[in-house]
């Protein structure tokens, strides 16, 4: 982030959570002294927690506390690494769409598609791997799973909200629901969806999720969602505020192209009973 164009006209602030139980101790004081040692930003802020909030709790809390002090701020998570235009597609956008209202938030993430998608696009509903958002945006969060859950079932949107049936996205906010999971990503995904709520996209990603190595707490081991980083700046031009559709249909394919076969689906249940 340090070498992002407009990163000195920055201000930046680190929210430091607290030792898990079983955590090291001493990988957290690590992390803090790395922290503490950042420069490069206009200004930098850091927040450390005592107690330990958790994955989904950590990112609420934060961003509660954050729109609280602005109208509208850019979220990076520590385990994605950026191009160093990222800021400036970031702001540019911000910019561009202050007065939308219908605009929750920017994405810096774009899929691995096999084919080229749109220089910029809309779609329903948000992402957070890097993400741009107004108050406006995360003021229709909803926290609780079980309401909105029982709100997509109930307006018959759970097909929609699936991805016509290409993402298991009710399966995830259900389990959710059920305190299986910890995602804050899911709850603002159905609320930003409810709400009728769109983010615009790159076509180009600015944005690496380097924590699907295994490391990160829901990501498993895998190259799946690796992406090529921009490597120039990219001009971010008006557009209606609606689903762009053929964005839309490339990306049911690619969402379809990870879904298990019924071979692979039998393997899993096999390796379950004798495993």
């Amino acid at each position: 982030m340090q070498r992002n164009v407009g990163a000195r006209e920055s201000e930046l602030v680190v929210f430091c959570d607290g030792l898990r139980e079983g955590g090291d101790q001493a990988q957290v004081a690590a992390v803090r002294e790395l922290v503490a040692s950042v420069s490069g930003f206009k200004s930098v802020t850091v927040i450390e927690r005592e107690n330990n909030f958790g994955l989904s709790q950590s990112f609420i809390q934060g961003i509660n506390w954050m729109m609280e002090q602005y109208e509208r701020i850019i979220v990076v998570e520590d385990d994605n690494l950026t191009s160093p235009y990222f800021l400036q597609f970031m702001n540019d956008a911000l910019n561009m769409y202050d007065k939308d209202l219908d605009v929750a938030s920017i994405c810096g993430y774009s899929y691995p598609t096999k084919n080229q998608l749109p220089e910029t696009y809309f779609l329903s509903g948000v992402d957070t791997w890097g993400v741009a958002l107004w108050r406006r945006g995360w003021g229709v969060f909803e926290e609780d799973a079980s309401k909105l859950l029982h709100e997509l079932q109930m307006k018959g949107l759970g097909y929609e909200f699936d991805w016509r049936g290409q993402r298991p996205l009710i399966s995830m906010l259900e389990a959710q629901a059920r305190a299986e999971i910890d995602s804050w990503t899911i709850r603002w995904l159905a609320s930003a969806f409810l709400a009728g709520m769109f983010t615009l996209y790159p076509g180009k990603s600015f944005v690496q999720n380097i924590g699907n190595d295994g490391t990160g707490t829901h990501a498993k081991d895998s190259g799946t969602y690796n992406v090529q980083l921009a490597n120039a700046p990219l001009d971010v031009g008006r557009m209606p505020v609606e689903q762009n559709e053929e964005a839309y249909r490339e990306l049911q394919r690619f969402f379809q192209d990870l879904r298990p076969t019924l071979g692979q689906k039998i393997r899993h249940k096999v390796n379950k009973l004798i495993g």
